[in-house]
């Protein structure tokens, strides 16, 4: 959030327990489950420190707490009139107090932002965000910020905060300015100047080449790593450096296809460089592209899917799998669907702005369209509101891809196979080779830009080739 924003809402906020609960998360980097869980019995007043166990990945920290907290914190303890193990506790129940759920702290964080005026919809998990920016933005380490957000690898910790301010390398600047004094350097900028111009420089040059909002951040974060390994001068860096993180991302169990990205994200940068005059050639090497094998697609058999059906209960999750199966679609498009862009009378589904900017048209077959009435009728009326046209309990929120991932991975391991969303889709295009289409048509339904991916994700079945 911005810091306009934060101030606003805070400005807005008059019960002490959402100003409390939100000053948490803002100063101290609390999780929204850490805070609705949060025990008095963790929380030392005295010391200006709160104790966290059982988070999440099993990670234990100690957080420290600012004065505006601490106060808030006594002020909301002396307007206690029960003992009360929890510090936001909810209501008693035959079974005792309980605590404040953390679905209820959402919903109180929306309400406020309404009242301030903010219309951008931001969740507690933004307040977070914001901590460990302001954080790292103030000159803190990125090891302490990843120990006080409870992190287990910097990774996520690099996900969670900005780095582009320059307040962050101030303690650098001033010993990179000392060194260059007594080497008798004159440079105007300081090589964190020069490297940083590039890097915003070459970022434009993606957005005016409109590249995709996911391309650019997953690049920015590929550049980061790299730079944070690579401390050097820019003119510096040479093919033993990009050797040396290619290793490095070895080492850490990477996958092929992230290794390959990481390099391949880094040579049109350099490139860029190159034109700009700032290196003298390109540190980046066919070499540090990993060779792959070329396995089979593996598409699932009619009694796999039969089994993966018979997993799934509900209608509307057998109607988004149906989608998947039936029409190819990928999963960050199908998560992204809404009842608006179902053509009943065709039947097809509108895809906008798929995977490279394009636009496309799928029909659906009788199955899917079955699958999807059936599934809409459990929620008739308000489902044609709202964005979340998979998402059985929040209407207006889309279902997330990891949130599909998640059921697909559940359904399969109950079933017994190795299925998941991609599989689907390789076998979507599978079936329709065998029933005779041809590969120009399967590339259009599935949105690839070459022929060769769509024959990559086909497959002829061993029965049709004997019948051949």
């Amino acid at each position: 959030m911005a810091e306009d924003e934060v101030i606003a809402c805070f400005r807005g906020i008059d019960a002490l327990r959402d100003r409390t609960m939100f000053l948490l998360m803002r100063r101290c980097g609390l999780r929204v489950g850490e805070v609705s869980r949060l025990l008095w019995s963790a929380l030392d007043l005295a010391q200006g420190t709160v104790r966290i166990e059982h988070s999440t990945g099993h990670v234990d920290r100690v957080v420290y707490l600012s004065p505006d907290v601490a106060k808030a914190l006594r002020q909301w303890q002396g307007l206690q009139t029960a003992a009360a193990p929890y510090v936001f506790p909810s209501r008693v129940t035959r079974k005792g107090v309980t605590a404040l759920t953390a679905r209820h702290i959402r919903n109180r964080m929306t309400r406020d932002l309404m009242l301030a005026g903010i219309t951008k919809a931001y969740s507690p998990h933004a307040l977070r965000h914001t901590f460990a920016t302001q954080l790292l933005n103030a000159g803190a380490s990125l090891e302490v910020v990843k120990e006080l957000m409870g992190h287990r690898s910097l990774d996520v910790t690099l996900r969670y905060t900005q780095l582009y301010d320059r307040t962050t390398r101030a303690p650098y600047d001033q010993a990179m300015a000392q060194v260059e004094q007594r080497q008798g350097l004159q440079r105007r900028e300081t090589m964190d100047d020069i490297r940083q111009t590039a890097l915003d420089r070459f970022r434009a040059s993606l957005e005016r080449r409109q590249f995709s909002a996911h391309t650019i951040a997953s690049y920015t974060l590929d550049r980061r790593l790299f730079f944070r390994e690579a401390a050097g001068p820019l003119a510096q860096v040479s093919f033993r450096e990009v050797d040396q993180f290619v290793e490095g991302q070895h080492q850490h169990g990477r996958s092929w296809a992230t290794i390959n990205r990481r390099p391949n994200a880094l040579k049109p940068f350099f490139d860029c460089c190159l034109d700009q005059q700032l290196i003298g050639g390109n540190p980046g090497k066919p070499s540090h592209v990993v060779r792959r094998g070329r396995p089979l697609p593996k598409a699932l058999s009619r009694e796999q899917v039969q089994r993966l059906l018979a997993q799934i209960d509900h209608p509307l999750d057998r109607a988004l799998l149906l989608v998947m199966l039936r029409c190819g679609l990928r999963v960050s498009e199908v998560a992204q669907r809404k009842l608006a862009q179902i053509d009943w009378e065709q039947p097809a589904l509108h895809i906008e702005q798929g995977k490279g900017r394009k636009d496309r048209r799928v029909y659906m077959s009788p199955e899917a369209v079955a699958r999807v009435q059936q599934g809409l009728a459990q929620h008739p009326g308000e489902r044609a509101q709202g964005d979340g046209l998979w998402n059985r309990t929040r209407h207006a929120r889309p279902l997330s891809v990891k949130a599909i991932h998640k059921k697909m991975e559940r359904d399969a391991t109950a079933a017994g196979i190795p299925a998941s969303c991609h599989r689907l889709r390789q076998t979507f295009a599978s079936n329709l080779l065998e029933r005779g289409a041809e590969v120009i048509a399967i590339r259009d339904v599935l949105g690839h830009s070459q022929i060769s991916s769509s024959a990559r994700d086909a497959k002829v079945s061993s029965q049709k080739i004997t019948q051949e």
